[in-house]
């Protein structure tokens, strides 16, 4: 029977978060955002201001003078999402113990708890499709219960398999044939969780009492297995099963655990040391000046995670640190660049030869190969491997958004980093890399709003500001564009991107001259060609000197500079698209 609810608002947002990442509304990016709006200002206690012109100035980002009388988009969009909702509840929702709907007449949703689904004679709950996220919680008497089963020696909570290809389907059949199996097979009691971030599915794992914690992803046929102490969150093992078959997952839970006394190290020495290299290596100290030397965190990150493998030659997620330690120190040190990365390269391979499962090596290596060795078909091999290993990671799906960027997968990549926005929904940073994917897809209005979404979160965040520029300026809104970039060089007078945006804009006002003026005198201040070339390009070709364009484009993979992989998918470089020196990046980077 129906009741209104009185869920938990985290309950409600897992119900949304399921809804906006489920088929009907995977190509609505306006409902997603429709429902998204109405869904969180009822639950902040905001229910009155749900009304026609705050939605339609908010979501639909009309202006203040907006006339609800004459524009009907709000009400024609809040048809299509009670829709939707009924599409979504009648098909993939259909077992959701929690219903959000949003009455006819009225922008405020609803949130009604429904009874919980039927068991079947082996006394597990029926399955419908999109069940998998929901039907592990229900509401009992005001708290959080589990949907369990087997034997109460040991608990596994399940969490829902992530389907990286998209597949729903075939992620719903095998979390419900695991359920089915692993109480037989391996003798343990089961707990279906919810939760999109793997922090949110550690805790509910803890709120389930669960011994373990199984984290799996599917993408094209190939499963991945995690298996971690739901106390701790440390990994006990990470397996591959190339074909989704449950049986084999049920029965690798029966062979013997690795067990660890930290994070892949039993030096309890080492682990210290580690985790404070990590703490250091996740600072991220203001830029107003060009660095004299390798920055504090970078050098003292990259000492920690030595003194942690000299401690455990054997700790692999040290030598995955050390990599990413190098890679950052490589960026900023311009003689010693080259040799610091393929450091960073060897220390990953180091990882991965320790324990090919560590998905901060496989990004690092991703990472590298994308934007240093330029090699985007090794760069996805193991930017789809960290995905797979880490699903409910927000950073390794932002980077594995990234390479399906510029491989040209849009879809694809704004469909990964929205589930990570999904995932870390108060993190600037996630936000900005919807908007990227956005940007890089030419769909510059969704690319604006992502960055304001972002900017609202963090007023200080650079790269937004720089997005939401660059996006108004290819939108033709000159004044937004002209504020942002200057915004930007006001915190940081050597922005290389909003040095080239800034100037780039001038050209399109008419003013080449100031235009190259700007960039000429970034670059004597710099005191350096290199990380200029691809500036060079983008101003030459909007001032239609194609052969200079091209000479820059040319130089800019002389010198190897960081930003030249975006050259591809870049819309500013639309003009040199049929140079030869564009067609000889392209065969260098896909292959």
């Amino acid at each position: 029977m129906a009741t209104v609810a009185e869920s938990t608002p985290e309950l409600i947002r897992e119900e949304l978060a399921k809804i906006l990442i489920s088929p009907p509304f995977a190509r609505g990016e306006k409902l997603c955002r429709f429902l998204r709006f109405v869904v969180e200002e009822t639950l902040a206690g905001r229910a009155e201001t749900l009304k026609e012109y705050n939605v339609g100035v908010t979501v639909y980002e009309r202006r203040p003078d907006y006339d609800t009388r004459s524009d009907s988009t709000v009400r024609v969009e809040a048809g299509r999402l009670r829709t939707k909702l009924m599409e979504y509840y009648a098909g993939p929702g259909a077992a959701s113990p929690i219903r959000i709907e949003l009455p006819k007449g009225s922008y405020v949703p609803r949130f009604v708890d429904l009874a919980p689904p039927a068991l079947n004679p082996a006394g597990i709950p029926r399955r419908t499709p999109w069940a998998t996220m929901a039907a592990a919680v229900a509401i009992i008497g005001g708290g959080l219960a589990y949907w369990t089963f087997g034997t109460p020696e040991t608990t596994l909570a399940i969490a829902p398999v992530v389907p990286l290809d998209g597949n729903s389907a075939a992620a719903q059949e095998l979390e419900q044939r695991l359920t089915e199996l692993i109480p037989k097979r391996a003798g343990w009691r089961v707990a279906l969780i919810s939760g999109a971030h793997d922090a949110d599915i550690q805790a509910n794992a803890r709120k389930a009492k669960a011994t373990y914690l199984l984290v799996s992803s599917i993408n094209r046929g190939r499963v991945t297995a995690t298996l971690s102490s739901a106390g701790s969150g440390y990994r006990l093992w990470s397996r591959v099963f190339e074909n989704p078959e449950p049986l084999a997952i049920a029965d690798a839970l029966r062979q013997p655990r690795e067990r660890t006394a930290g994070p892949g190290t039993s030096n309890a020495e080492a682990a210290r040391v580690y985790l404070e290299g990590y703490r250091l290596l996740r600072t991220d100290p203001p830029r107003t000046t060009k660095p004299q030397g390798w920055p504090p965190h970078l050098a003292n990150s990259l000492k920690a995670f030595e003194k942690a493998v000299e401690l455990d030659p054997q700790f692999g997620r040290a030598w995955a640190g050390m990599a990413m330690a190098l890679e950052g120190l490589s960026e900023w040190d311009e003689v010693r660049g080259a040799d610091l990365a393929q450091r960073s390269q060897d220390s990953a391979r180091k990882a991965l030869e320790i324990d090919d499962t560590i998905a901060e090596a496989h990004r690092m290596l991703g990472s590298v190969a994308l934007y240093r060795t330029w090699n985007q078909r090794e760069a996805m091999a193991h930017l789809s491997r960290s995905a797979e290993l880490e699903p409910a990671n927000p950073e390794m799906i932002r980077m594995y958004a990234a390479v399906l960027s510029l491989l040209g997968r849009h879809d694809d990549a704004i469909r990964q980093a929205s589930r990570a926005e999904i995932m870390e929904p108060n993190v600037a940073a996630v936000s900005a890399a919807v908007g990227d994917a956005y940007f890089l897809a030419r769909r510059h209005f969704e690319a604006r709003k992502a960055a304001r979404r972002a900017i609202a979160l963090d007023p200080n965040h650079a790269f937004s500001h720089w997005l939401l520029a660059v996006n108004a300026q290819l939108d033709n809104d000159f004044v937004e564009a002209d504020r942002e970039y200057k915004w930007c060089l006001a915190k940081y007078d050597l922005d290389s991107r909003a040095i080239t945006g800034l100037a780039h804009l001038r050209v399109q006002q008419g003013r080449a001259a100031e235009g190259k003026k700007l960039l000429e005198d970034a670059v004597r201040r710099w005191k350096s060609e290199r990380g200029w070339q691809v500036s060079r390009a983008i101003l030459l070709a909007a001032t239609g000197e194609i052969d200079a364009a091209r000479e820059a484009l040319r130089k800019s993979a002389e010198f190897h500079e960081g930003g030249t992989p975006y050259v591809l998918v870049d819309p500013r470089f639309d003009l040199l698209r049929d140079t030869p020196e564009y067609r000889e990046l392209e065969k260098r980077m896909i292959r």
